[in-house]
């Protein structure tokens, strides 16, 4: 996702706007298709199972940033 979202910057930085949307759109698939699918209840087994708060507290962090990454394509999209 790293590597779509620079293309996606690259993009707005030669005014190709549109390709910028196609990149950010292939970002939410993934997230929607893919990571979203699973990492919940990956991070809920990790929670669960873990014995550790270091562990536990990473779970939290990666439903936190697959949320906002969510949360923020789907306005930006929603803009465009």
């Amino acid at each position: 996702m790293r590597r779509v979202a620079a293309i996606a910057c690259e993009c707005v930085q030669a005014g190709d706007e549109a390709s910028c949307v196609e990149y950010l759109k292939t970002s939410r698939k993934f997230l929607d298709d893919h990571l979203g699918l699973w990492a919940g209840r990956f991070a809920q087994a990790m929670r669960e199972k873990s014995g550790s708060a270091f562990y536990a507290d990473l779970a939290s962090c990666l439903e936190r940033c697959i949320a906002a990454d969510q949360a923020g394509l789907a306005h930006v999209l929603g803009v465009c």
